[in-house]
């Protein structure tokens, strides 16, 4: 298990994020703490980067930046939303295990060779195979 990372928000995103974190290195996607910041919210990278990086966090974030992947403590369901032309994926906390099989699989796009994760078709993945 990751340690414990402590934010002036509280303890549910710490949480979260270890419990994601210890997930997604089940996987073998490999992911580290990126950066944590001070009103609460949590960034988590991988060492293939082409998978981008994981905000965790109990708010929205800033309207200029478009993480392709959150984890909601605040949230109950998944949402996908565009933002500049980039694919969003939201996912509620009770839906972590729907959130790592959606990054599994897009991993395993990636890994067929196509370094952009997108299908053969050219669009982005948003498919989300149950677990």
């Amino acid at each position: 298990m990751p340690d414990v990372i402590e934010t002036k928000r509280g303890d549910k995103i710490s949480r979260a994020s270890d419990e994601l974190i210890f997930l997604l290195r089940e996987k073998k996607l490999k992911p580290y703490l990126y950066h944590r910041k001070h009103r609460g919210s949590i960034y988590i990278k991988f060492e293939d980067s082409r998978l981008g990086s994981i905000r965790v966090a109990n708010h929205d974030g800033k309207r200029k930046y478009a993480y392709r992947w959150s984890l909601r403590i605040d949230m109950s369901s998944k949402e996908t939303r565009v933002r500049d032309g980039k694919k969003m994926f939201l996912y509620g906390y009770s839906l972590i295990d729907n959130l790592v099989t959606h990054m599994t699989n897009y991993h395993k796009e990636i890994e067929k060779g196509d370094s952009h994760g997108t299908n053969p078709r050219g669009q982005d993945s948003d498919k989300v195979v149950a677990p």
